[in-house]
């Protein structure tokens, strides 16, 4: 059975954001850090993104730096990557 989200409403943030099993509806992300680290997927709903970053941690880190490493020299493990994430090929 999967937890259900938590949910922010109306807020604005400025600072580190931990996004993991959060929807975050009608939210300003202002210079905003957005911190991802493996957990729920967040849902964004009519939000606004000005000046954000993004930083995946932990198990989310490590999946970024697989695709990454996928993704390096080798066209065959490129494709991969493409056909795994194909709205990277627009």
């Amino acid at each position: 059975m999967s937890t259900p989200l938590r949910e922010i409403a109306d807020q604005t943030f400025f600072d580190r954001v931990e996004v993991d099993g959060t929807v975050f509806r009608q939210v300003v992300f202002d210079g905003a850090e957005l911190v991802f680290s493996g957990g729920p997927a967040p849902g964004f709903d009519r939000c606004r993104f000005l000046d954000v970053t993004f930083t995946f941690e932990g198990a989310a880190g490590e999946t970024v730096a697989f695709i990454r490493a996928l993704s390096g020299g080798n066209d065959s493990l490129r494709q991969v990557v493409l056909d795994l994430l194909p709205e990277l090929a627009r």
